[in-house]
């Protein structure tokens, strides 16, 4: 699985923004996730993921009765 950041941050289309390479399994669930939700392409099921999480409490997302957070090789080290 991979994504990758290309480059550094920079402008794009007049706004910050950074450019990222998604590929390998990554890629693959990215084109599941899209087909299984509908959505109209791997953006805007992005665009959803990313809204899920801005408003996710905590960083935790409860699905049923299951808590979910990330690994803890996603997060930085304090």
């Amino acid at each position: 699985m991979a994504i990758e950041a290309q480059g550094t941050e920079k402008d794009i289309k007049g706004t910050p923004g950074q450019a990222f390479d998604i590929y390998n399994g990554d890629w693959e669930a990215l084109k599941k996730i899209a087909k299984k939700w509908k959505f109209k392409d791997e953006s805007s099921a992005l665009r959803f993921a990313l809204a899920v999480l801005t408003e996710a409490e905590d960083g935790t997302l409860q699905i049923g009765d299951s808590t979910i957070s990330p690994n803890e090789g996603l997060l930085k080290n304090e």
